[in-house]
This record gives structure tokens, sequence and C-alpha cells, in this order.
């Protein structure tokens, strides 16, 4: 928002808003280039100007718009309205980011499981995580093969700047999906369906993030799937700004995967067999003692029966 407006609070009667001040426009404009803003609203002395992001959030667009102009009907306020970062002609509704988690994070999750099987339900299997690694970056590529120069779901151009954050939300979901089957063993399988697509997944936020409830909003924001859709769209839409956030939450899952993948295989059975050592070398054999003490017992004797 620039500048005062009762249009704006009389949109706010229609539609969640969260305003946000800026001095000038191109303030605004540097905000909106970044993915930071869904739309702002200008006024002006003949007229105001509603400017709408679609790249941002289409379904947030279909909101806004409607709202601001019918708030400024009301008020006899006239306003012009603009595009910014308009979506694709392939893509008109933004589907793309949500699409391209079904084979990033589903694809991910399945292949975890399918390791997990072939390890027979261990996590100390030496390769398991070579395996999971391997994985993340080949299917990342064919992805990003199929998805962008295969169907032309977005253009070629994109290819390498998505192929590393394709990469980061698969290793992130593979890695940690694995970690929370090596802990919990069996049912780790249900709890990732649990965190990682029933409740991360209705708190991604593919529309927009701010769309959504504030609980699903918070919940999803520890998850994958809204750290991915915002990592893909601003890669996609807004030149890779403003991805510290989702870089930071996916990279932690990564990490923690790969952390407990770690202690599971190499740690933990090396404090095993320490300890296993230590026992063996503080617990004499009771053989060994017996046979000692009769062998005292036989010299003792034969220093009784010498004479002096």
């Amino acid at each position: 928002m620039v500048g005062p407006s009762i249009v704006v609070q009389g949109a706010q009667t229609k539609v969640g808003l969260d305003p946000v001040f800026y001095r000038s426009k191109s303030a605004a404009l540097a905000a909106i280039d970044q993915g930071q803003l869904y739309g702002a609203y200008v006024t002006g002395r003949p007229s105001d100007t509603l400017i709408v992001v679609p790249a941002k959030s289409f379904f947030g667009q279909l909101e806004i718009e409607p709202a601001f102009l019918a708030a400024a009907h009301k008020l006899h306020r006239p306003v012009t309205v603009r595009t910014i970062k308009p979506l694709p002609a392939s893509d008109r509704v933004g589907a793309v980011t949500g699409l391209l988690l079904v084979p990033l994070l589903i694809g991910g999750y399945f292949a975890a499981l399918l390791v997990f099987k072939a390890a027979e339900g261990t996590a100390a299997a030496p390769w398991r995580a070579s395996i999971l690694i391997g994985y993340a970056i080949v299917g990342a590529v064919l992805t990003d093969l199929i998805a962008g120069p295969g169907i032309g779901a977005y253009a070629s151009s994109h290819f390498w700047p998505l192929l590393p954050a394709f990469i980061l939300i698969t290793g992130a979901v593979v890695l940690a999906a694995a970690a929370i089957q090596g802990l919990v063993g069996a049912l780790g399988s249900a709890l990732v369906v649990l965190l990682f697509i029933i409740l991360g997944g209705a708190g991604a936020g593919g529309a927009g993030s701010y769309l959504l409830p504030v609980y699903w909003r918070n919940i999803g924001a520890l998850f994958p799937p809204q750290n991915a859709v915002t990592l893909i769209r601003q890669v996609l839409y807004f030149g890779g700004h403003s991805i510290t956030t989702p870089l930071i939450v996916l990279s932690l899952r990564a990490a923690f995967g790969l952390f407990v993948i770690s202690y599971l295989v190499w740690i933990r059975p090396a404090r095993a067999a320490g300890r296993r050592r230590a026992n063996d070398g503080s617990a004499p054999d009771k053989h060994s003692v017996a046979g000692q003490g009769r062998i005292a017992h036989r010299f003792r004797r034969r220093i009784a029966g010498r004479p002096c």
C-alpha cells in the first residue's frame, strides 16, 4: 500500500489483508519483483492504481481484485488495474508449482519406503544414505527434464536454476523420511505420511500460503511441502529472491536425516561394539579363575610338605 486510502479499509471488510505501507511506488514495485507481495494499492490524485501479481498467487488475485474494485466503486473512487508478473500461457492458474510436488515429495517418500524395505526394515544398511542421495539427484534431473524441455510446463531457461532446488527438496524428503523410519521402525512409514503428506500437504499453500488459515500456515512452515512450493515459485517467477527461509528449513531437514542415518549406521554400532569389548575385558572367564585357584592350592601344599 502506497499512501493512505479508505478504499483499502473497505476492501479489508471483504477479504483478510495484511497491509504493508511503502513510501513510494518504486519501493512497492521492488518488493513485488522479489515476490514479497500479493499486490499493491497506489493512491493518486486523478485515480488510484491496483497492482495484482498472478505469479505470486492466481487465487489471491481472484480475491483481491474484486474486493478492491467493489470498494472503490462504492466510494466513487476511480481505479486502474495493472498486472505485474503474469503467469505464462501454458499455466494460467499457477498449478505447476503444486504439481511438481508429486514427483519431488511423493516420489521421494516412496523411494525412502522402498529402500527401507530393501534394507529389511533397518536403517543400519551402510549403503542406504548413498542410495537416497543418488535417487535425489537422478529424480531431480528427470523431473526437470520432463517438466521443462519435455512437456513445456516452464521455459527451458529455468532448467538449471530449478535443478539445485529440486535436488534439495527431494533430498530433504528422502533423508528425513528414512531417518524417521529408522528411529521409529515399521510405524515410521505411517508417521511420514501423517507429517509430510497429510499435515504438510494441507499447509503447502500451493495457491499462496497467506490464503491458508493461520494455523495451517504456521504448521505448514515446519514441513517440506510449503517450503518446497515457496522455493519453486520464487525461483521460477521471481529470480530466486526471498528464498532464505525455505533453503534453511529444507537444508535442516536434509541434515537431520543424514545425521540420524549416520548415527544408526556408524556411531551406534561402534558404541555397542566398544561396550561389548569393555565388558569382555572387565569380566574374566570363570574357568580361568578356577584353574588359577587350583594351581595356587597345589603350590601351597607343596610348600607345606617341604622340610625346613
